[in-house]
């Protein structure tokens, strides 16, 4: 029997990484809920893109892919992330296609 669940699109950075992709909760349940009660300390993904955080360059794409939270500095629901450029004028949201 499959269980269902939602799909949240989230951003995580680590110091080198930049990395979005789908993460798949429980319905219903707040996304910080969600990452206190993850076990063994990875979460899984599909759909990820990882970009390099110093030349913004996409370095690869993965169909699913594990994420260690060991490294994670910060994540979020892609939702909630605007990036500021280097121009205080300009802002940049991330969205996958």
């Amino acid at each position: 029997m499959k269980i269902p669940k939602d799909c949240v699109k989230i951003v995580a950075f680590s110091d080198e990484f930049k990395t979005i992709g789908t993460a798949h909760k429980f319905p219903e349940g707040r996304f910080s809920d969600f990452v206190d009660t993850l076990q063994k300390g990875y979460i899984s993904l599909t759909d990820a893109k990882v970009y390099s955080v110093r030349t913004r360059e996409l370095l690869y794409e993965a169909k699913f892919m594990k994420l260690n939270l060991t490294y994670i500095k910060a994540i979020m629901p892609l939702s909630d992330y605007v990036e500021k450029k280097d121009s205080p004028n300009q802002t940049r949201v991330y969205t996958i296609e």
